[in-house]
């Protein structure tokens, strides 16, 4: 894994100041091990391209290789990991050559952008861009807001002052530090990057329509978990519910940050039948089904040169085994996993879509009740590993990871097949498959509003009155959004702040210790998805309707319900019981995290954002509210910079 960092300079003095700065950034605040090297330079020294880290062997041509410092070979033109900052042809006689940058329309593989007097630097990590442009120690209280209300920031927000993650389906040409920005469409210019493989290139798939069930699933693979559904007491497989995975902003919001949406300016109305299923769907809402599912084995058919299976999260939930069925679909060798006890009904529903697709299931056993965490290294490298974008409570792994020749894929992305946010604010699937009551426009609207306000406002009580004033004032635009159509506005909420900012800081934490795959975050699927009515989203009749497409066989499976959590130190709850050591710390964590977050909060400049008096009523224990107390920890660390020492050893806590 390599970051990359491109200058735009007026002069060449500027660029190679701005360059060399680049280069000797403080290894502390990078997850992974460098040194920088400059892989492109334009021939009139006012342009320059650097990566941090290391390429595969034959990626790119640039193993080891430094033009600062005499190495002659000739590289293939520079580009990012993802394709996303690549280097333009130099003009024949001037020397002059541009820098591109592209985000995609749902902008998981991020650009931050610095603009100085005279320069531009664009990156794929906002904290080597703050780095060079100096701006590493001047915190966004804007970020710090977002953090303690949704979790993650929002529009274009950074940590840093000066630094902002570019809007979706947006193209920057940078020549001799002068930035001008293109809105590009969904298969826009992309250039080639990790793969060598330009991003527009696609094969071409199409689906024969679904084949019929066969009459028997197959018997499980070898190492399979062979478990049955009865006596769970799931769900049917039509009701609401996502994928239990770990993918669990609006500072400035532009048209080109909500993206294009067929969901007109007024609100959506959601028919009482709608959401019944495959059926369900004629017109444009079929052919959107298939144009996702063919767009989701295009996304993954190529995996299938790789020859290596890929290992899929597998849960219980709507999201993954869509993934699934197109690896299958796709003939990419697949290998399942879940995290879980026995008999947690994530485990037992994923073990049976495993069992009809005739492919492996592994089951991985999460942490007990007495187990000890590390949970200051947790706090620091999730500042790390994560770009300073997301709380502790999340778990994105630690700095300099192996390397791991494993491909990765998961049920990522999903929600945006259902209309986001707005799948919850329209209500949930009655008995008989329809949404319950078809809410009238006036409930739609004010239960979207409520959601609005406690998705970004729940915790601005902790905010001292300036920053909660200016924190309040940059979710304007969502709040007429939401005035124009409620649905619609929380659909392209999720689109632009839930997948283009937390998904894409996740992502990003993950790519450093694994190879990724997020096909339902290709934004050809994405945009075939938003084709669909926001009605047959919302009721979930498009991700149905897919699943059909995809495998038949798999349509019964019924979706997993949660377990009941465990009560450490009772035994009781043991049954299909969930223990999340995050939530249900006990004694020894609580003191240390009010301890760490009170101590650094002080020093750091916490207090000047939050309010002390709020923090220390939150933080005295038994903490009523664990996620947040995670998030003033985090923003301790990230503030007082002490994230600096993630690589340090750290003594281990007892969980309960």
């Amino acid at each position: 894994m390599y970051f990359t960092l491109a200058v735009s300079a007026a002069t060449p003095a500027m660029c190679a100041a701005l360059a060399d700065r680049a280069r000797i950034a403080d290894p502390a605040v990078l997850p992974v091990p460098g040194p920088a090297i400059v892989a492109w330079r334009s021939p009139d020294g006012r342009a320059a391209l650097l990566h941090w880290g290391q390429h595969e062997t034959g990626d790119l041509g640039l193993e080891g290789l430094d033009l600062d410092r005499g190495d002659d070979r000739e590289p293939v033109p520079a580009a990012s990991h993802a394709g996303t900052i690549w280097t333009g042809t130099p003009t024949p006689g001037s020397g002059r050559a541009p820098v591109y940058a592209r985000t995609s329309v749902t902008r998981v593989d991020p650009v931050y952008v610095a603009e100085l007097p005279g320069a531009v630097i664009v990156a794929d990590r906002a904290t080597w861009a703050g780095w060079t442009a100096s701006r590493l120690d001047a915190h966004d209280p804007l970020h710090a807001c977002a953090l303690l209300n949704p979790g993650f920031p929002l529009g274009t927000v950074t940590p840093f002052t000066g630094v902002s993650a570019l809007s979706s389906s947006t193209t920057l040409h940078l020549l001799h530090g002068v930035l001008t920005r293109v809105p590009t469409p969904v298969g826009g210019t992309f250039p080639a990057g990790r793969s060598g493989r330009a991003r527009t290139e696609r094969p071409s798939i199409r689906l024969s329509g679904p084949s019929p069930a066969p009459s028997s699933p197959p018997a499980p693979a070898p190492g399979g978990v062979n478990v049955g559904l009865a006596g769970l007491g799931l769900a049917p497989a039509s009701a609401d519910g996502g994928d239990a995975n770990p993918d669990v902003g609006a500072s400035d919001v532009g048209a080109s940050d909500v993206g294009a949406s067929d969901v007109g300016a007024s609100d959506v109305g959601v028919p009482a039948g709608a959401g019944s299923g495959h059926g369900a769907l004629v017109g444009q809402g079929a052919a959107g089904a298939r144009a996702v599912a063919e767009a989701l084995v295009a996304a993954v058919v190529d995996l299938r040169k790789d020859g290596r299976p890929v290992e899929l999260s597998l849960t219980g939930g709507k999201d993954s085994r869509l993934v699934a069925a197109a690896l299958v679909a796709a003939g990419v060798p697949v290998i399942a996993r879940t995290h879980g006890f026995a008999d947690h009904p994530d485990v037992v529903v994923a073990a049976e879509i495993a069992r009809r697709l005739g492919i492996e299931h592994i089951v991985r056993t999460p942490a007990a009740p007495g187990q000890e965490i590390d949970v200051l290294a947790r706090i620091r490298a999730t500042v790390l590993v994560a770009d300073g974008m997301l709380s502790a409570f999340e778990n994105v792994g630690r700095p300099d990871p192996a390397a791991s020749a494993v491909i990765t894929a998961g049920g990522h992305g999903g929600e945006l097949l259902r209309g986001g946010y707005a799948e919850t604010a329209a209500g949930r699937p009655g008995p008989a498959g329809g949404l319950r009551g078809a809410l009238g426009p006036a409930r739609r609207a004010a239960r979207s509003a409520e959601l609005l306000r406690r998705l970004t406002t729940k915790h601005l009580g902790l905010i001292r009155r300036g920053p909660a004033a200016g924190y309040a004032a940059s979710l304007v635009p969502w709040t007429a959004a939401l005035a124009r159509g409620p649905l619609s506005a929380l659909d392209d909420f999720y689109l632009v702040n839930r997948a283009g900012r937390w998904s894409a800081a996740a992502r990003q934490a993950y790519l450093i210790r694994e190879s990724l795959v997020q096909p339902l975050f290709d934004e050809h699927v994405v945009a075939a998805a938003r084709t669909v009515p926001l009605a047959d989203r919302i009721s979930g009749a498009l991700t149905s309707a897919v699943l059909a497409e995809l495998c038949p066989a798999l349509t019964d499976i019924p979706l997993a319900g949660k377990a009941p959590a465990a009560t450490p130190g009772t035994g009781e709850g043991s049954a299909n019981a969930s223990f999340d050591w995050r939530r249900q710390y006990g004694d020894t964590i609580a003191s240390f995290l009010r301890g760490y977050t009170l101590d650094l909060g002080t020093t750091g400049g916490l207090f000047d954002v939050v309010s002390r008096p709020a923090a220390e009523k939150l933080l005295t224990p038994p903490h009523p509210d664990r996620a947040t107390v995670w998030a003033l920890a985090t923003l301790a660390c990230l503030l007082s910079g002490d994230y600096r020492r993630a690589r340090d050893a750290t003594p281990h806590l007892t969980v309960a």
